[in-house]
């Protein structure tokens, strides 16, 4: 939070748009999110394994260093509140779309994930070749768009 401009701490670290005109965040919010009882792990226990989990994915372009693509793997649990139970920043060679290509489907294996949320704009190109290795129906792209209609909306 320290070393990231708003923008980019809102953007890359906690995977939400930002609007110079909204007040941002504290760190007293974030730390009230958070729960020192679940750690994020590398690979998932049974009790991961016990759920289904949606994977969410946020492009950056390649071999940037001001924005990074991102996943999270996102849990609805039996309290009825979601737990982010895995997050990566790809980054140096892994930021890369041909590797994430290959990580995201295995990752969405390792992780029970029967949905890949994906961002439209950026990741039209990268979600084209994730469809074809993971099939059209768990990608869901979606965009969005400030000025959208309610209509629409």
């Amino acid at each position: 939070m320290n070393s990231y401009s708003k923008a980019a701490f809102y953007n890359e670290v906690l995977a939400l748009e930002y609007d110079h005109g909204i007040a941002p965040i504290t760190r007293s919010e974030v730390m009230a999110c958070a729960d020192t009882r679940w750690k994020m792990q590398e690979m998932p226990t049974e009790l991961d394994n016990s759920y289904e989990s949606i994977m969410g994915i946020d492009y950056g372009p390649v071999n940037s260093t001001d924005s990074y693509t991102v996943i999270s793997i996102i849990q609805l649990r039996g309290d009825g509140r979601f737990y982010n139970v895995f997050s990566k920043r790809f980054t140096g060679k892994e930021a890369d779309y041909a590797f994430i290509h290959d990580e995201v489907p295995r990752l969405m294996k390792l992780w029970n994930c029967k949905v890949l949320a994906a961002d439209y704009g950026m990741g039209e190109a990268p979600n084209s070749e994730i469809q074809k290795r993971i099939g059209n129906k768990a990608v869901i792209a979606f965009q969005h768009n400030a000025a959208q209609k309610d209509k629409m909306r």
